[in-house]
């Protein structure tokens, strides 16, 4: 075919994309309903060498029941963007690897994304709009997190702006967070702003930095169950902060079986 995005063109009313073992060097569009298979994340990488903030490595757009699964995603760039979604996406099996400026990025309106058995990990500042981001939500967007591991991301590793973004997560555990290489600042875990809902069961967040958790403005909230936050350390640059949950502004929490220390 030439390349995976040969490929995923090929099908313009769904259909799957099968990728044998090696390193796929583009970036590929995937939309009208098509999926883009691994053999596993060991085996399997797609790489973009192209360093940019206005792209992802892989987007998923459009209509239909589009998916990317079992496979690594790397490469100076967003590695994963879902925009304008009319459809669905299901990411399943991917490991995020060393991306840069964000590691997963939502804009525009989605409808239904579902994330499962997914790592999002070491993503690095871009050399010209910084951040290091785990995962990004900006507009409307209806999100399903299962079984997802962020590890030793940079400033946030899930930050989400607006009354339009509703998060759902089961089995989340969020990992030492970095702070910014140059102003020692952030290493914040989750990050929930301007009306920005999350439900949480089941999560784990150890050793992020400044604010485990934090809920901003009227119409922010998040209900957590059986939790467990551990060794938030203080903010790098002033030595303040170190908290587990910060709600402020008229931001709303609500906690069950969850354990600070």
């Amino acid at each position: 075919m030439g390349s995976i995005q040969n490929a995923v063109d090929s099908l313009s009313d769904g259909g799957a994309v099968l990728l044998s073992t090696g390193t796929f060097e583009e970036s590929v569009v995937i939309q009208n309903g098509v999926q883009v298979i691994g053999i596993c994340p060991r085996f399997t990488q797609i790489v973009s060498t192209a360093p940019t903030v206005d792209f992802g490595t892989v987007e998923i757009t459009g209509d239909g029941d589009n998916s990317i699964r079992n496979l690594t995603i790397s490469g100076p760039r967003p590695g994963v963007w879902v925009w304008d979604l009319t459809g669905t996406a299901h990411v399943q099996g991917v490991v995020i690897n060393q991306a840069e400026f964000v590691a997963f990025a939502f804009s525009g309106d989605n409808n239904s994304t579902l994330v499962e058995d997914t790592v999002i990990r070491d993503t690095a500042p871009s050399a010209t709009d910084g951040y290091g981001w785990g995962m990004e939500l900006f507009g409307n967007t209806s999100l399903e997190l299962r079984n997802v591991n962020f590890e030793s991301n940079t400033d946030t590793s899930l930050y989400a702006v607006g009354a339009g973004i509703n998060i759902a997560a089961d089995n989340l555990v969020i990992a030492r967070t970095q702070a910014d290489a140059t102003t020692l600042s952030g290493g914040w875990g989750i990050a929930l702003f301007e009306g920005a809902t999350m439900t949480l069961n089941q999560g784990y967040l150890i050793e992020n930095r400044g604010l485990a958790v934090v809920a901003q403005e009227e119409g922010t909230s998040i209900e957590a169950h059986d939790v467990v936050v551990a060794n938030t350390y203080e903010d790098g640059s002033d030595q303040t902060w170190g908290q587990a949950f910060n709600i402020r502004l008229g931001a709303h929490a609500s906690l069950s079986q969850t354990y600070v220390t």
